[in-house]
Order: structure tokens, then sequence, then C-alpha cells
């Protein structure tokens, strides 16, 4: 998997942990909402601390945190799941999330102006669909989060 943000390829530094043996190893890290919640006086404001969040899970238990996250990754797990468009909108207006949002799992190119809409800034694709990614940011001039 690949990045890209407005349209250029950006290096993926996050690093997906799964235990706090991981977490502790690295400086720039991913993990998933449960560990958080379960590790939640362990994590250090130190770290680029980075949330994964599937489509169904609820970001109300989290919102007081969120400073924390210097990302946060939002999988789809359906690419007919509107569920992190909505994810994303709340960030941003309700609870004024400025950080990277980025669009991860079933996407699909043709929703890339929706993501931006609605405050994705960064999408990571699969290396077999890069040139279409690219082409459709080259192409569409609406790239910037408006509201």
């Amino acid at each position: 998997m690949i990045i890209t943000e407005k349209g250029l390829i950006k290096i993926n530094s996050y690093n997906e942990i799964v235990n706090l043996d991981e977490y502790q190893k690295f400086n720039c890290v991913l993990f998933t909402k449960s560990f958080f919640l379960e590790n939640i006086t362990k994590i250090s404001s130190q770290k680029k601390n980075g949330l994964l969040l599937n489509s169904d899970d609820k970001i109300e238990d989290i919102s007081q945190h969120i400073i924390i996250f210097s990302l946060i990754n939002v999988r789809f797990l359906n690419f007919k799941d509107g569920r992190p468009f909505s994810i994303a909108r709340d960030l941003r207006e309700i609870f004024s999330y400025k950080n990277e949002i980025r669009a991860s799992g079933q996407i699909l190119p043709d929703q890339l102006i929706f993501l931006l809409k609605c405050g994705f800034n960064s999408v990571e694709i699969d290396k077999t669909k890069k040139d279409t990614w690219l082409n459709i940011f080259k192409t569409d001039s609406r790239q910037d989060y408006q509201r």
C-alpha cells in the first residue's frame, strides 16, 4: 500500500502495532481503538500516535483524547459503507480535529471528491491502482476541504 496526499506519494511512517512491546519499540505508531482503550494510561504524548478506526467504530468514547493523535486512519470495511464519510466530517466539524485523517480499506477512486469534501486529506491506495488515483488527483480541481 502507498499513501497519497494531494496527489503526491507520501511515505507511510506509521508502524501498525498490536501489543505494548511493539508500542515501546517505535516512535510513530498506528493502533486500534480497542488497543488504545485497553492501554490508555500507557500511551505517550511524546510519540506520533495514529488511531485506526473501522467504519463501525464509534468516536464518541475517544473524543476527549483525539488531541493526542497525529493521524486518524478510518478504514472502509466495504466500498458501499458511508459511515467513514460521517466520521471524517464529525472529526473536523464537531471535534475540531486538525491533524491528518486518512482513508483506507475498500475505497473506489471515484469516491475521491467525496473523501476530500468530508475532511480526509490522505488516502491509502493499492500499488496496482496508483496511476488511476494520481490521475484523478490531477484532473480534479476541488482538492481542499472547504467549509
